[in-house]
């Protein structure tokens, strides 16, 4: 009979890593699989740059996500309220990029109409997205929080405001540029806070 009460043998992190690792490799599937077909079918109503700026930008924010979780290998106590909420955070990233790449993108005419007119969704998924980053930061300890200090409320807050002024504009101007100003901040974040694990 097993012992409930008695502490798990096996590497909960590793058990954990696995299935994480899983979603975010469906994610990073599901955007190549997005990009690749510009190549197979080319057809210059589907090529939208802002589109295939935020492409890049998940897929570079999911590399920053599945290195920086490592610091959950320092999490003593693990619970399954814990298991749900990283499951959850991890879960975001794949409805976000279900966006990007719905299922039935041939049918699409214009790229550029499709992501402005869900552009709400979007942007509302990458605002969940950060807050529950703050979140996770926060579970991983206070003095990784007061590591990553100002620079990383002001990451966090920045991206936040700009993504709800994306909800609500269908300014192309604006929108490029956003998508430009998040994988340039985005590599220059990563540079700062994960280049090595402390």
């Amino acid at each position: 009979m097993i012992d409930l009460s008695s502490p798990l043998k096996a590497d909960t992190f590793t058990h954990v890593r696995i299935i994480v690792g899983i979603i975010t490799g469906l994610c990073m599937t599901r955007l190549l699989n997005g990009l690749s077909r510009f190549v197979q079918q080319p057809n210059k109503n589907h090529v939208f740059f802002v589109h295939i700026g935020w492409t890049f930008f998940l897929l570079l924010d999911m590399v920053n996500f599945w290195w920086f979780q490592i610091r959950l290998a320092n999490t003593v106590a693990w619970s399954y309220d814990l298991y749900l909420f990283i499951l959850f955070y991890a879960s975001l990233y794949f409805f976000t990029c279900t966006i990007l790449y719905p299922d039935k993108i041939d049918h699409i005419n214009r790229m550029d109409d499709y992501f402005l007119s869900r552009r709400a969704w979007f942007f509302g998924l990458l605002i969940a997205l950060n807050v529950t980053d703050l979140l996770d930061t926060t579970l991983k300890g206070k003095d990784y929080l007061a590591y990553l200090g100002l620079p990383y409320i002001m990451h966090i807050s920045v991206f936040v405001v700009l993504c709800g002024i994306a909800m609500r504009t269908r300014q192309l101007r604006f929108h490029k540029g956003f998508a430009a100003f998040a994988i340039v901040e985005e590599s220059s974040w990563a540079l700062f806070a994960y280049s090595s694990i402390v």
